[in-house]
């Protein structure tokens, strides 16, 4: 094999193909949710170092010229708001499938009380920062669009294989994209 054989070789995904089974939406207040990430091998037998599931948000500005000179201008930010790793090695054969269930973390506070005997101390406080979590993100005006992509690192390969899809993350009281005063329900 020749150099340019051998640096695409190192470049490419390894042969591996990776899907990602999330749900479509998860609320900002859920203590956590599962995900699975699903990877097989096409012809050749390849060694996993880690399974990586990310959901990033990206904010979008649009500052406006009042200049003709000057067209509008847009300004994107992005930032990880949560994540789950799977940090063992393994092998996978040709022809394999291997799926790997990860769980996110999406309200450390909410995750934190569960994990506490109810009606602690403990509970209580932090009971009491998941609804300061909650309150802050719904009082956060700004607008957002969230992706949550599955990566695969390959031993040997520098760019290893991902999936990403839209993934909507709903602020206490949404459901499915509408507040519940929206929609009549009072709870």
């Amino acid at each position: 094999m020749g150099l340019f054989g051998k640096l695409k070789e190192n470049l490419g995904h390894g042969g591996i193909k990776v899907q990602l089974q999330a749900p479509a939406s998860v609320s900002m207040s859920d203590a956590s949710f599962p995900v699975t990430v699903t990877l097989t091998a096409s012809d050749q037998q390849q060694t996993i170092e880690n399974v990586k599931v990310e959901i990033t948000a990206r904010s979008y500005d649009q500052s406006f010229s009042t200049s003709n000179n000057n067209p509008p201008t847009t300004q994107s930010q992005e930032h990880m708001v949560a994540e789950a790793n799977y940090a063992q090695a393994f092998t996978i054969m040709p022809g394999e499938t291997k799926s790997v269930p990860l769980t996110i973390i999406m309200n450390q506070g909410a995750a934190a009380a569960a994990q506490l005997p109810e009606g602690s101390g403990m509970a209580q406080v932090a009971g009491a920062f998941q609804k300061l979590q909650s309150l802050s993100e719904t009082m956060n005006s700004t607008s957002y669009q969230y992706t949550i992509e599955a990566s695969a690192k390959i031993q040997g390969i520098t760019l290893g294989p991902a999936y990403n899809q839209p993934i909507q993350i709903l602020k206490p009281g949404e459901l499915g994209g509408a507040t519940q005063g929206n929609l009549g329900i009072h709870l």
